[in-house]
């Protein structure tokens, strides 16, 4: 009996697999995916940044808004507050930056006094365009401020007594409905010179 031959051997190179179709396709909507979802975080990191600043600088202009008024004084402020309801109402008058005024690159704003205790003596609220910086190409945002002014006194015609002025500056920003604006408020108190500003309460 003859024993049979071994095979012999091969020496070719070894035989490499490639992807299939469906193995790239399920590579590549993976890679899509990831890249989507990075794209949506940068665009989300840079939307919030951009609020951040804006923010921050509508929040110092009003702070520097809101120490002109206390700047004002609580008689002037109360004279303000008398003549909030009647036929000549006063504004409070404040300045903003503004780069294109030749003079000293602010622009005069003034406020009018929106609430009165209790009583709305003007619905609107009052649209100041506010300069994002002292370049004459700097962004340009809308913000709305309302103003409210409260008297608060106790023991009227007995001593002591103590008669304040509560001044709310509410202002917001944003979108172009109420909804999606951001919303901030200040609050300043205006104690009377002598304790009482000698008036009743108009």
């Amino acid at each position: 009996m003859k024993d049979s031959p071994l095979p012999a051997k091969r020496y070719g190179k070894p035989s490499i697999r490639a992807f299939t179709l469906v193995e790239t396709m399920a590579a590549t909507l993976i890679f899509a995916l990831s890249a989507a979802g990075l794209t949506s975080l940068y665009i989300q990191s840079l939307r919030f940044s951009t609020w951040q600043v804006n923010n921050v600088h509508i929040t110092n202009t009003s702070f520097s808004i809101a120490d002109q008024i206390r700047n004002i004084g609580a008689n002037q402020l109360f004279a303000a507050y008398v003549a909030a309801n009647s036929g000549t109402p006063i504004p409070l008058t404040v300045v903003t930056v503004e780069p294109n005024d030749p003079n000293d690159g602010y622009k005069t704003v003034n406020l009018p006094i929106n609430q009165k205790n209790a009583d709305v003596v003007n619905p609107y609220w009052t649209t100041v365009s506010l300069k994002l910086g002292r370049l004459t190409t700097s962004p340009t945002i809308l913000t709305d401020y309302w103003i409210t002014i409260r008297r608060n006194i106790s023991a009227p015609g007995a001593a002591p007594a103590f008669d304040v002025l509560e001044c709310t500056i509410l202002y917001r920003w944003g979108g172009n409905d109420g909804k999606s604006k951001t919303l901030g408020q200040i609050q300043l108190t205006f104690p009377a010179p002598n304790l009482t500003f000698g008036q009743p309460i108009p």
